[in-house]
């Protein structure tokens, strides 16, 4: 189809989170514009392993639990709303997570756990025990959401904002256009002319990918340094380290070799493993905290963010996209948290 002039809903940034927003906002009869400047490989996407659930801690009194609430709330009716989509072929499935040695009552009260007990059959697993924690695979969901926003008339062009819009004009390097409102969803890199204080840093997270000897039957696991997440019965998923090297995504010796270790503390069988994947990708996070940016810009009404959600994008993008689509749509009442 043709670059029309004229959108209701410009969203900078084609991740998780920006498709959401799109998608969500075009089923309610927006014209939308995704403008995103392709960066597979440092991407927020590759960095996540998909959790529906907080695995970063959120202070209690936090004003993202409703959305964190919401998003695992919504899930499962959102995978359902793609036609013709099979959840098995994005991941889409209910595995429960099992935070070790950690005791319900120690932990944030927002995060809905329960004792663990003797788990399938697993007695010498405790901790705290979320069943409804769930896993889809985010690089396959984006590529479901991209689908779902072509097929819904939304127009995506790759390239970049060249400037936060001052007005509803936004001067892009694939041509100028008209957006009557904006999101800005661009993950690490931030818009020329948009300053967040805290500063927006990319956060390296490598991930491994292992074949298994026998096949897990368990749930996803995590400890204070790394986590572990079934992919199929053969094959799981371990994550992740921290590490603030700039815009470099590349995988290296000394974070496999961190991985491997930290992984082989949380389940001992893992020795026998094969690696079969080893990859990294950058995640959004404002300063040394983890507490985002999702709102209307007190500066200029006419744009919105959802900026710094760091280890929080998957789980929150329904809610969040429901919320901005909103905005943008209905003129909801959206003022700037975090």
């Amino acid at each position: 189809m043709g670059v029309a002039e004229d959108y209701d809903l410009g969203v900078a940034g084609g991740g998780i989170l920006g498709l959401c927003v799109a998608w969500l906002a075009a089923r309610k009869g927006a014209r939308v514009l995704v403008v995103d400047e392709s960066r597979p490989l440092q991407a927020a996407t590759p960095a996540s392993a998909g959790v529906i659930w907080p695995l970063e801690a959120l202070p209690e009194h936090s004003p993202f639990w409703p959305w964190v609430h919401r998003g695992i709330e919504l899930y499962p009716d959102f995978v359902r709303s793609f036609d013709g989509l099979d959840p098995a072929a994005i991941e889409f499935a209910a595995h429960g997570l099992l935070r070790l040695d950690a005791q319900p009552d120690t932990l944030r009260p927002g995060e809905q756990w329960a004792a663990a007990g003797d788990l399938a059959g697993m007695p010498r697993l405790q901790g705290a025990w979320a069943a409804h924690a769930r896993r889809v695979s985010p690089a396959l969901l984006q590529r479901a959401l991209l689908d779902a926003v072509q097929d819904a008339g939304v127009t995506v062009v790759e390239g970049s904002l060249e400037r936060l819009p001052e007005t509803t004009q936004w001067v892009t390097s694939a041509g100028d256009f008209q957006c009557q409102r904006g999101v800005m969803a661009t993950g690490a890199w931030s818009v020329p002319g948009f300053t967040l204080e805290p500063q927006l840093l990319p956060v390296r997270g490598q991930m491994l990918e292992l074949e298994l000897a026998e096949p897990w039957a368990g749930p996803m696991l995590q400890d204070a340094d790394s986590y572990m997440v079934p992919m199929t019965p053969q094959r799981v998923m371990l994550g992740s380290t921290v590490e603030l090297v700039g815009f470099d995504a590349t995988p290296t010796a000394a974070g496999r070799e961190q991985i491997l270790r930290e992984g082989h503390r949380i389940l001992t069988t893992l020795g026998q493993a094969r690696v079969v994947r080893h990859w990294a990708g950058l995640r959004p996070r404002l300063g040394e905290g983890s507490a985002p940016r999702v709102g209307r810009l007190a500066a200029n009404p006419h744009l919105a963010c959802a900026m710094g959600l760091y280890r929080l994008g998957v789980t929150t993008a329904p809610a969040i996209g429901e919320s901005l689509a909103s905005w943008a749509v209905e003129a909801a009442e959206l003022p700037l948290v975090g």
